[in-house]
């Protein structure tokens, strides 16, 4: 028996989304040549790398499973930021937490659109 793993419409217009978003900035890390932000770029890129290998190596996880690990992503972060020794691990971890929140922005936007939709 073979199983086929089918990805939701919001899971696939996500990782769309994020794909597009992902090479965009690839591009534009290349062009960059002040520092804090293409360290800043390339942490995004990072994470939204994770978020597109999370729906590769689970096809059929629900759209609110994935705002929930990204929220504790953020949760465990923040709780990091408290602790940061320096400015430059603040900043870094202050990077971070904003580019998962873009992520769980674009996530709960495609969720909630397709809500409006549902009967």
């Amino acid at each position: 028996m073979e199983y086929v793993f089918a990805r939701t419409k919001e899971v696939r217009q996500l990782e769309r989304k994020l794909a597009s978003e992902y090479e965009e900035l690839k591009k534009n890390v290349k062009l960059l040549h002040t520092s804090t932000l293409m360290r800043s770029l390339k942490r995004k890129v990072q994470l939204i790398n994770w978020t597109l290998q999370l729906i590769e190596l689970n096809p059929n996880i629900p759209i609110q499973e994935l705002e929930i690990l990204v929220d504790c992503n953020i949760d465990s972060l923040e709780s990091e930021l408290g602790d940061a020794q320096s400015r430059w691990q603040s900043d870094r971890i202050f990077d971070e937490i904003r580019s998962l929140e873009w992520i769980l922005f674009t996530i709960k936007i495609l969720h909630s659109s397709m809500d409006r939709f549902i009967w």
